[in-house]
């Protein structure tokens, strides 16, 4: 497990080397978000939130179910975790049309017992599918927001996020996010230098 997550936490280091590179902002404005399903409120045939997958690998036992509670909403998706060995399990929104060498904003509401991991799935023209590591997101036992910037590689067709536990307990997520970011208007050398657009992570901040 910390082998994978050492790999993961090298193509982050890659991919935020891409965004300086690039010249790719931290902070901006948003375009319209791209989860279809974001607050798990519209429900497929199957009693299961439309537009949404669950997945687990390793030795691990796992029960995902559609909760009738949630941050902003009527529901929210959880996953529990028993016998952990090894793996992982986590409910993702399906992987939506993203363009390559893009920013983009992702967040969500979660709850957990445990820590959890935040990875992005990207899948390439090809179909194979590369993953990168986000970050580390402490347990918390009240709804609590979670914000990470994302930069697609090159040959980025699709993207999703998980939301993952590596471990025994639970996670449960709701208010969806994952949005492409613009950046901010550029005066005089100095992005945002009137302070007048609020950041995408924390909105008391100026971008």
């Amino acid at each position: 497990m910390s082998r994978l997550h050492n790999i993961l936490k090298g193509a982050a280091l890659a991919a935020a080397t891409v965004a300086m590179f690039t010249g790719l902002s931290k902070t901006a404005l948003a375009y319209n978000n791209l989860v279809s399903n974001s607050s798990v409120e519209t429900v497929s045939a199957t009693a299961q939130p439309t537009d949404w997958q669950t997945s687990s690998w390793g030795s691990l036992a796992t029960k995902f179910s559609y909760k009738a509670a949630g941050q902003a909403s009527s529901h929210s998706v959880r996953v529990d975790v028993s016998n952990y060995q090894s793996g992982d399990a986590k409910w993702y929104f399906k992987p939506v049309q993203t363009t390559p060498l893009r920013q983009y904003i992702y967040s969500d509401y979660y709850k957990s017992s445990a820590a959890t991991s935040l990875v992005v799935a990207f899948t390439r023209a090809d179909g194979s599918v590369i993953y990168q590591w986000l970050a580390d997101v402490p347990a918390s036992s009240t709804w609590k927001k979670t914000t990470q910037f994302i930069v697609t590689p090159a040959d980025t067709t699709q993207t999703t996020v998980y939301h993952l536990i590596m471990g025994n307990g639970f996670v449960q997520t709701d208010s969806f996010v994952f949005k492409q970011a613009e950046d901010v208007a550029v005066a005089n050398g100095v992005a945002n230098n009137s302070l007048e657009v609020a950041s995408e992570a924390d909105a008391n901040l100026p971008a």
